[in-house]
């Protein structure tokens, strides 16, 4: 005891664990892990999205029999599989229509002169002239090999071309314009434009459903992860320590990574894996690249969601408010999109879910819609991930983390 009744301070030393700094954000990280699979909210959207997304084509690749794995199964087949003109519409087409396969044609259809149609009439031969082919048909027109329009041709109809179809003229109508190639021109009027190459949403990764459940999976997780810690003062806790701001965000994030890794990239791997140990044919070789592009795409989708999410955490210190705050940005980024992309093509990169939909398209060898070019789909995917981190490292550092 001191002069004065005062129990002098005593120097315990510390006999727990010690860590070493390189590992702290590996602690933040695994016990964000665990206590995130331990949420409802988190089970819950697990549940319906793996159910949804992943069990039901994991049971098709089983039940249905495939020769091999294709990038058509991960992200559909190239179709024109954009909605027509509700009204009338001008095809300007600059230089024909491309088939990826052999084209036969038995015989020339070419246009020399003006030919009215009130009947049916099927052609064994050839039609030559020197004028334009106009017709009002009304029902469905399958062409086979090649057509040269000079004119004008006006369908009431459907317009299916298997072939070359090539003209300086006008092809306007109200029905469908479908086919089997890339239609290489501009496509306007109507309730909107399109032009160039779209990819069917019916491949795995394209269905809606995997982003859809990501975006949800996200912002559950996202909505307490620094919105709790500004609610109950815990910065106080963890910066009381030599853990520096970079250690604290860096454990965050991966451990958000690995909740989102469960469902974008670990079932991705076993949809693909299970199409590859189900499949007839001995080519093993096309898989095992489609294997390493889906790890690809798996960790971008993963980690894509997370930034943002981050950044509307640190903004309130209610979960409720960060959770919905990040749904609804996503959600309105969404409508953004799909409303202007019908004056400027490049308002797509708007939509979040466009932004994955062309990585996925790239990275399995289709081509980009018209008008969007790589590097501008680069710069907005490092804009809508680099921004939010530095925001949020920033804030983090003006609240005095790793002072």
């Amino acid at each position: 005891m001191g002069a004065l009744g005062v129990r002098p301070i005593e120097y315990r030393p510390w006999r727990g664990e010690r860590t070493n700094p390189e590992r702290r954000f590996l602690v933040i990280s695994w016990n964000l892990f665990r206590r995130s699979l331990r949420a409802k909210g988190v089970i819950v959207v697990l549940v319906f999205g793996i159910l949804l997304a992943h069990t039901f084509p994991i049971i098709g690749a089983i039940l249905f029999p495939h020769e091999e794995l294709t990038n058509a199964d991960m992200i559909g087949s190239e179709e024109e599989s954009f909605s027509p003109p509700s009204v009338n519409y001008t095809v300007n087409v600059t230089e024909g229509l491309v088939v990826d396969q052999n084209l036969t044609v038995n015989g020339t259809f070419v246009v020399a002169g003006n030919i009215s149609l009130t009947g049916t009439v099927e052609l064994h031969g050839s039609i030559s002239g020197m004028g334009g082919l106009f017709a009002d048909i009304q029902g469905n027109e399958q062409m086979l090999g090649f057509v040269f329009v000079d004119g004008n041709k006006s369908l009431v109809g459907g317009l299916m071309v298997q072939g070359l179809l090539s003209g300086n003229g006008t092809i306007s109508g109200t029905g469908d314009l479908t086919g089997n190639g890339t239609v290489v021109g501009i496509i306007t009027g109507g309730d909107g434009q399109q032009d160039g190459v779209a990819v069917d949403m019916g491949g795995y990764l394209t269905s809606g459903l995997f982003v859809l459940f990501a975006i949800l999976l996200a912002a559950i997780i996202c909505s307490d992860v620094i919105s709790d810690d500004l609610a109950d003062s815990s910065f106080v806790l963890y910066f009381s320590r030599p853990v520096r701001t970079l250690d604290y965000l860096l454990g965050k994030f991966v451990g958000l990574l690995m909740v989102m890794s469960i469902f974008c990239l670990v079932l991705p791997l076993l949809y693909v894996l299970v199409m590859m140990g189900t499949q007839s044919g001995n080519d093993y070789g096309g898989g095992l690249v489609i294997l390493g592009k889906t790890f690809l795409v798996g960790l971008l989708t993963s980690v894509f969601f997370l930034p943002f999410g981050l950044l509307m955490s640190s903004l309130t210190k209610r979960k409720a408010y960060a959770g919905i705050g990040i749904f609804a940005s996503f959600f309105v980024l969404m409508i953004i999109g799909g409303m202007f992309s019908q004056f400027d093509d490049q308002w797509a990169l708007v939509d979040p879910g466009n932004m994955l939909f062309y990585t996925y398209y790239g990275t399995f060898g289709a081509a980009l819609p018209h008008g969007i070019a790589s590097w501008e789909l680069a710069s907005v995917m490092l804009a809508i991930t680099v921004v939010p981190m530095t925001i949020v490292y920033w804030l983090l550092q003006r609240k005095g983390g790793g002072k």
